[in-house]
């Protein structure tokens, strides 16, 4: 009996010190309600055991300034509204400390990201190394236009979030894997769309129906969609007539989009080329195509 119980012990503690020593990898520290243009907060960063004072802001010119402890910077276009998200995450589970993640609504009204860590009178920005939607060159930038109302995980050395859609409003899926240095862009065939990049309540006008059907992302074509020009091959092809309502689910990396109906019909429609109609189709989902 004794040796079992002395077990069952030995097991609860080698139990209890693995929970306690995994780390989590992403921490949600502020998410906006309203529009933040200062923060306050406290997090233990560097890892001793002592809340650090984390301050953001932006500045009269519209930048913002981070500071945490005696690391200070200055980041953004000059063209930052407000602050959307703050993270801390966990990109070396060997080291101690954690990283910054902020995420603020800047050119454009996007929304971008940036990953920093305090080292001694500044930050280190880490960089993104993505592809060019259509050169297909690898660039290198530290800030991430991340879409719409974003939310992000860190697991695993991958971080997850989302982008803007190569030909529309909407947000697509995006993967980033972290090599120790910087983050590169995770290639893929065909991208889901997370989140349309509107919403009902810009139509204040909309009957209620509609205004449900949009919220489920739907929008309705105003006119027959045609392709103009070379349209490559592709299996299950869809057709868009006008009154349709329809939504886009994902897209592919040859220009292509899959189009859901409320009728039920589904099927791909090739958005590859920039002399088609899709502002007379529907201005709400392929606007700010190019």
């Amino acid at each position: 009996m004794k040796k079992l119980l002395s077990l069952l012990l030995a097991a609860v503690l080698i139990f209890s010190l693995a929970s306690c020593g995994k780390k989590e990898e992403c921490i949600l520290l502020f998410r906006n309600d309203g529009k933040a243009e200062s923060l306050d907060l406290s997090y233990d960063l560097t890892g001793d055991g002592m809340e650090d004072d984390i301050k953001i802001a932006l500045t009269e010119d519209y930048y913002i300034k981070v500071a945490v402890g005696e690391s200070e910077i200055s980041l953004g276009y000059g063209e930052a509204y407000y602050i959307d998200k703050v993270y801390a995450i966990d990109l070396d589970t060997k080291e101690k400390g954690l990283e910054l993640v902020l995420i603020s609504e800047e050119v454009s009204s996007d929304m971008m990201m940036r990953v920093l860590k305090p080292e001694g009178d500044t930050f280190r920005l880490y960089e993104f190394e993505s592809v060019d939607t259509y050169s297909g060159e690898p660039y290198l930038w530290d800030t991430l236009s991340v879409g719409f109302e974003p939310e992000i995980s860190f697991k695993g050395g991958v971080l997850k979030t989302s982008e803007r859609g190569r030909t529309g409003m909407w947000c697509v899926e995006a993967e980033y894997v972290f090599d120790g240095e910087k983050f590169t862009e995770v290639e893929m065939e065909e991208r889901k769309v997370v989140r349309p990049s509107y919403n009902s309540e810009w139509w204040p006008d909309l009957s209620d129906e509609d205004k449900k059907a949009m919220d489920e992302g739907y929008v309705i074509a105003k006119a027959d969609f045609e392709n103009y020009g070379d349209v490559p091959e592709h299996d299950d092809m869809a057709d868009l007539k006008a009154g349709d309502w329809f939504k886009i689910t994902k897209e592919d990396s040859e220009g292509f989009v899959f189009i859901e109906k409320k009728s039920g019909e589904s099927g791909w429609i090739y958005m590859g080329n920039f002399a088609d109609n899709r502002y007379d189709v529907s201005e709400m989902v392929f606007f700010l195509a190019d």
